[in-house]
């Protein structure tokens, strides 16, 4: 059911409530103060395009397409589980949830773990991610990724945003704002469209792509002259031509690169250029590597920079998911409870699962012992769970504290010893007599 299909009949909306509709009053009063006027009633363009940002980028240098695919790869692995509110602030997984449903097959040609992967891509080469909600009867059948390039937002000032728009060959769509889930990384100048890592990036990019460029025609035809050869006598044309031949011959060639070219009397050798060594050339590339990886976020070793790093690879590993793809999948968690999870009723949630993740071993086995120590002072076992984030189901009976039945008062044993048959507190009852009967 491809959105914009001719054939296809426009999707219902049904019941389901807007934005404006849920908070009319807020919207209609705060809206006006922070939309500017000129920005009102008028589409918004973007001047950053995808397509530059895979061409210039993805492209043009190997450590942005490397970045890029690993966080690819990170998000899409994580699955996702819908969950139903059964207490405050409990929910519990259901097999038969339309929403879950929804998530295992989100429509006919893309799995979630593809719209995962262009989510994460759109949103580090270009800052926005952008997916249309196909509507059947007030829910979700469908979710189908939009090409930011192709969107338009329409600034209002008594919505926030009047609608979005799809550029499609020419062709314009109206997308109600309530059938789109977009997410963005904060753009400080504009709150209707999102500021990526490329772009922070482009100009340190920029320099690693002319760098490779510069080499690859320093290996080819050395881009300038590493030497001049002179004579103190003038040379004719043929004398000229003679000299060329012979320097093409003896320098044309990875065999022949760098070679000097000795040629008739009286020829002065003048160096005018520096050497890859001299220019420290792979120093500076992999610095330039280093700032590329920081940009995205993703430690030098995951990106495969092993030597220019200090940490062990498995500590790179940890920091990527603890501080990279975590808060993305928060924030994508954010969005897909605020757009899509009140699609299925106001108790639906979506949450993601890193609990299969074996670069965080380490970090639940100190939960785990953290959790045993809370259970055993007699912290419920469900409030542990659910503090530490420990992703275990809610058992019956967890909501009590238990402490160990061998355990005694400590001032038990602070007074003095009780009396034995009569005998004073401190005496010590007297050993039996060897060999006596009763």
């Amino acid at each position: 059911m491809w959105p914009f299909s001719t054939k296809a009949k426009t999707p219902a909306r049904g019941n389901a409530a807007s934005a404006t509709d849920r908070l009319p009053n807020f919207v209609a009063d705060i809206a006006p103060t922070i939309v500017p006027v000129w920005l009102a009633n008028k589409a918004k363009y973007n001047a950053w395009k995808i397509d530059r940002a895979v061409r210039d980028g993805m492209v043009a240098t190997t450590w942005v397409y490397v970045c890029v695919t690993r966080l690819m790869d990170a998000v899409a692995c994580v699955p996702w589980k819908a969950k139903r509110l059964t207490s405050p602030g409990v929910y519990e997984q259901r097999d038969d949830d339309p929403l879950g449903a929804l998530i295992a097959r989100p429509n006919a040609f893309f799995s979630w773990g593809q719209l995962a992967k262009i989510w994460t891509a759109h949103m580090n080469l270009g800052g926005n991610a952008v997916f249309k909600m196909v509507m059947v009867n007030g829910q979700c059948a469908e979710i189908w990724p939009l090409f930011p390039d192709c969107v338009l937002i329409w600034p209002d000032t008594q919505e926030y945003i009047q609608k979005y728009q799809y550029n499609l060959n020419g062709v314009l769509t109206d997308m109600p704002t309530d059938e789109i889930i977009h997410d963005m990384f904060p753009n400080p100048a504009d709150t209707f469209w999102g500021l990526g890592p490329l772009q922070a990036a482009a100009k340190i990019v920029d320099t690693d792509a002319e760098a490779v460029d510069f080499n690859k025609i320093a290996l080819q035809n050395f881009g300038v002259p590493d030497a001049i050869v002179s004579f103190k006598h003038p040379l004719n044309q043929v004398q000229f031509d003679d000299a060329r031949a012979a320097i093409k011959k003896s320098f044309q060639g990875q065999e022949n690169a760098h070679m000097p070219v000795i040629m008739g009397n009286d020829a002065v050798w003048q160096q005018i250029t520096q050497t890859m060594k001299e220019l420290d050339f792979i120093a500076s590339r992999r610095m330039t590597a280093v700032e590329i990886c920081g940009a995205f976020k993703v430690p030098p070793p995951v990106a495969g920079l092993y030597e220019s790093a200090a940490l062990k690879v498995e500590t790179a590993r940890m920091i990527f998911w603890l501080d990279t793809v975590i808060p993305f999948l928060e924030g994508m968690k954010s969005v897909l409870n605020r757009s899509l999870a009140p699609k299925f009723g106001p108790d639906a949630y979506l949450d993601y699962d890193v609990s299969g993740v074996e670069a965080l071993a380490a970090v639940f086995s100190a939960k785990v012992d953290t959790g045993f120590k809370l259970w055993s002072m007699g912290v419920p076992f469900n409030t542990v769970n659910h503090q530490l984030g420990l992703g275990f189901d809610e058992i019956e009976g967890g909501d009590i504290g238990w402490l160990s039945s061998t355990l005694t008062p400590a001032e038990a044993n602070a007074g003095p010893t009780p009396s034995v048959a009569g005998g004073k507190p401190d005496e010590q009852p007297a050993a039996p007599p060897k060999g006596g009967g009763g």
